[in-house]
């Protein structure tokens, strides 16, 4: 309704009130303790408000109370006992607050109690024995909690119980598996087998999810036996073993998750009897053989994802009768064939990712009908003939990669009325011809066109002019007439630009300015200008400029141009008008939301997969820190400064180097050995994620000796978390969403620490990073929905 303030004693006197009703609105202070001569009061409902401290002892005075809802706020203190003493409570909300202590075994008295709320608290201890008590009990939510020791197998005993959610705890055990409804276990480190008893939940289970629990062992075949499942997740585990048959029994089946497991063979073709199915992921693990030739059946299909496993031979054709299909990723396996006359027109789906695997032939001339793609990549693949041009009517594209196939002939001109196109990579292919330069060809650079036979085109592709010969005598004059000369213009024209800006808009750095710039044509511009008279500027340079040539991705700061000659080095970039992320981490003026910093770090670690893994030799960034992401108009993080960046050659995965990175950020081998490798750079990145929700800088004067940043956070999660969070950060919207998402926060914590262990080894992998936060980024996003 959106009313605020505080509640009025006066209350206290409405003696004959039987229901107090404020759910989702704005009131702050503390609940009033004249609360408790409502006598007549049944039900009380704070959902979803600003309220805090202790829930007052005078409330045990309300005995006819049914309903207790004080859920979503941030009340503090433990959970009374006294909340035994009211006989008739059938409801009992307190989740999402900030409540510590253990679970009061006095609950157990309560034998009325039908729902049960503690979510998202900061409780911990054991789950009390007297929970079976309540045998009335239909619903219990202790997710997000720091609970430890076993599940009591009490809890099972209740006849009642549909739902049972204990996610997010220390939680280990077994699972006996009695008459549920919905059981959420994720995120407990169970450490044992599926057992064959979940088959005895064939008539009532519906949900089941079990990701990240250390479950190894077989899928036991007795899971064919839930006929009325509709969400199986057993994704990030330690499961072995086959998909068994059986899962055609699973006949009300809509989202099956089994990725990040180390399931081998084939895909059972009995997996096309589950009609319902709308979301499979199967990816990231190693299973074998070809894709059912019935997937064609599963007709709900929206999204499917069996990339990074050992899969081989050709796409069915009746794949691509899935009407319903919005995200199709096959990529990193070893499929092959032709994509010509099996392909039929998708128009629902959105992106497309068949990238390394063995696919030949000509480029689908059919794609052109697929009008709602947004993203399509086929890099990676032995592709051969031209671009077709019905590539034209790809209007919704934003992202193609065509990258390391044999594709050969021009670049369609018609490619310049795809507006929406912000990342195209073309390069490593046999293209001629003349480069486009309208639409947003304006935006593109070299990286995108490099290691193609004959292109031509503007300067700025580091192309030959059309018109020249391709031969080895005209493009030594190419270079004498064109590439010489134009560099010293450049370093003339950015001279000027130097000149007329260097007192407006001058930004220093380790070895050199930054200058804002415009073009000729009205460009914004930033330009790198290097102190030559600095020890290591020279090799800093060559270092950014080798680097640059060879990458092109949305998150990464773009190289326009580069000059150099014995007076002047400089490298024009695109200009980030919101400037360096440690400006809006530390300034007084500026402050990012929750939203905003996950999606920042989100944009960096998609820049860290594509630098460690998009290409043939990885790309050590070797500092990265806060000053060296870059926002653009939109908020967009950009990675930039790669003066002393380290390219990997082909089967070597770590090298040497003298030069430091910042102090703070850089891994501790790196420091010590000056041993370089791309875990190096996830431990910056662990920091820096600590970092955006601390604000703490890891040179803070606070940290002396061993006690680092680091340290810190790891000292006071999970209880005290809320003690190292940024205050600006609490006082956005008066800390509605930040309370709200805790349990995000605590992710998120989680995850930087994982990031910055000591050991190189024991670090995670960036692409773990990223599915990590993306899932924490649409949570967010599902949370400021409600």
């Amino acid at each position: 309704m959106g009313l605020q303030g505080i509640i009025s004693p006066y209350v206290g006197n409405l003696s004959f009130l039987v229901k107090f009703d404020l759910y989702n609105n704005s009131f702050h202070g503390h609940l009033i303790p004249e609360i408790g001569h409502l006598r007549r009061l049944v039900v009380l409902n704070m959902h979803r408000n600003l309220m805090e401290g202790a829930i007052p002892t005078s409330l045990h005075q309300c005995q006819k109370l049914e309903v207790i809802s004080l859920s979503t706020n941030k009340f503090t203190g433990v959970i009374p006992n006294w909340l035994s003493s009211l006989p008739s409570l059938h409801t009992l909300f307190l989740g999402r607050n900030n409540f510590t202590g253990t679970i009061p075994a006095s609950l157990g008295n309560n034998s009325k109690l039908q729902w049960l709320g503690l979510e998202r608290n900061n409780l911990h201890g054991s789950i009390p024995n007297e929970i079976e008590n309540l045998q009335n009990l239909k619903g219990i939510d202790l997710h997000a909690n720091n609970l430890t020791a076993l599940i009591p197998l009490a809890i099972f005993n209740i006849s009642s119980l549909q739902i049972l959610s204990l996610s997010q705890n220390h939680l280990s055990g077994t699972l006996p598996f009695k008459s549920l409804e919905k059981l959420y276990i994720s995120g407990n480190p169970l450490n044992g087998l599926l057992p064959v008893s979940i088959g005895n939940l064939s008539s009532s289970l519906q949900d089941f999810v079990a990701y990240s629990c250390q479950i190894k062992g077989p899928i036991p075949k007795e899971i064919g036996s839930l006929r009325n499942l509709n969400q199986l997740d057993l994704s990030d585990n330690n499961m072995t073993g086959s998909i068994p048959s059986t899962i055609k029994g699973m006949k009300s089946l809509q989202r099956l998750y089994l990725h990040g497991n180390q399931l081998e063979q084939s895909i059972p073709r009995e997996i096309c009897v589950l009609s319902n199915l709308g979301e499979m992921e199967l990816q990231s693990n190693e299973l074998s053989g070809s894709i059912p030739s019935c997937i064609g059946n599963l007709s709900h299909l929206l999204i499917l994802l069996l990339n990074s496993n050992s899969l081989s031979l050709s796409i069915p054709p009746s794949l691509w009768n899935l009407e319903n299909l919005l995200s199709l990723n096959l990529s990193s396996n070893s499929l092959g064939g032709s994509l010509h006359g099996n392909m039929r027109v998708l128009k629902m789906l959105q992106s497309i990712d068949l990238s390394r695997n063995k696919f030949s032939g000509n480029l689908p001339t059919i794609l052109g009908g697929f009008q709602s793609l947004s993203s399509l990549n086929l890099s990676h693949n032995s592709f051969w003939g031209p671009i077709p041009e019905s590539f034209r009517e790809l209007i919704t594209l934003d992202c193609m990669d065509l990258s390391h196939n044999n594709i050969s002939g021009p670049i369609p001109k018609s490619m310049v009325a795809l507006s929406h196109l912000q990342y195209l990579d073309l390069s490593f292919n046999k293209l001629s011809g003349e480069i486009p330069s309208g639409g947003p060809f304006a935006n593109f650079t070299a990286a995108s066109f490099v290691e193609n036979e004959a292109l031509c085109g503007l300067l700025i592709f580091q192309v030959p002019p059309c018109g020249s010969h391709s031969n080895q005598e005209s493009k030594a004059k190419f270079m004498l007439k064109f590439i010489l000369p134009a560099i010293a213009l450049m370093s003339i024209a950015i001279a000027v630009i130097v000149i007329i800006l260097i007192k407006q808009h001058p930004r220093s750095g380790k070895l050199g300015s930054v200058f804002k710039g415009v073009l000729f044509d009205g460009t914004t511009v930033a330009v790198k200008l290097l102190n030559l008279h600095l020890e290591g500027a020279f090799k800093s340079f060559d270092a950014e400029c080798k680097v640059l040539a060879r990458v092109r991705h949305r998150n990464l700061v773009r190289v326009i141009s580069s000059c150099s000659n014995p007076e002047l080095r400089a490298v024009v970039l695109q200009y980030m008008p919101n400037g360096n992320l440690e400006k809006w981490l530390y300034s007084h003026n500026y402050c990012l939301n929750l939203f905003q910093r996950v999606s920042i770090m989100v944009d960096v670690a998609l820049a860290l997969e594509y630098l460690h893994h998009g290409q043939s030799e990885p790309v050590v960034h070797c500092d990265l820190k806060p000053s060296n992401v870059l926002l653009d108009d939109d908020m967009v993080g950009h990675v930039g400064d790669f003066g002393i960046a380290k390219i990997l050659v082909e089967k070597k995965s770590t090298t040497q180097t003298k030069t430091l990175g910042t102090l703070g950020y850089i891994a501790p081998e790196y420091g010590l050995e000056g041993r370089v490798s791309t875990r190096g750079d996830i431990y910056s990145y662990g920091i820096m994620l600590l970092v955006m929700l601390t604000r703490k800088k890891p040179t803070d004067d606070m940290f002396v000796g061993e006690f680092c940043l680091r340290e810190w956070v790891k000292a006071k999660i999970p209880d005290k978390i809320m003690e190292v969070i940024d205050g600006n950060l609490l006082r956005i919207e008066d800390g509605r969403d930040v309370v709200a998402a805790q349990d995000h926060l605590l992710e998120i914590m989680e995850l930087g620490l994982e990031c910055s262990k000591q050991f190189p080894e024991e670090r995670i992998d960036i692409k773990d990073v990223v599915v990590k936060l993306n899932k924490i980024k649409v949570q967010i996003i599902a949370t400021h929905l409600e």
